[in-house]
C-alpha cells in the first residue's frame, strides 16, 4: 500500500510540473514524440506500404 502511494505521489509531481522541463530541452521534447510514435506503430499488426510512405512524407515535411 505504501508503494502505491509513493508511485501516485511521484506521478502527481510530474503532472503538477506540467512537464515544464520538456519545454526547456527541445531534443528531449522531440525525442518523446518519436518514441510515442514508435510505440504506437509497434502496436499495429499490419500496415500497408502506402500508409508507410504517407507517414514518411509527413515526417519529412515536419522536420
Amino acid at each position: 500500500m505504501k508503494e502505491i502511494n509513493e508511485e501516485k505521489k511521484a506521478l502527481s509531481l510530474l503532472l503538477d510540473s506540467d512537464f515544464d522541463g520538456l519545454k526547456n530541452n527541445k531534443i528531449i521534447d522531440y525525442s518523446l514524440e518519436l518514441l510515442l510514435l514508435s510505440y504506437r506503430l509497434s502496436k499495429i499488426s499490419s500496415m500497408d506500404t502506402s500508409s508507410i510512405n504517407q507517414l514518411r512524407e509527413t515526417l519529412i515535411n515536419k522536420i
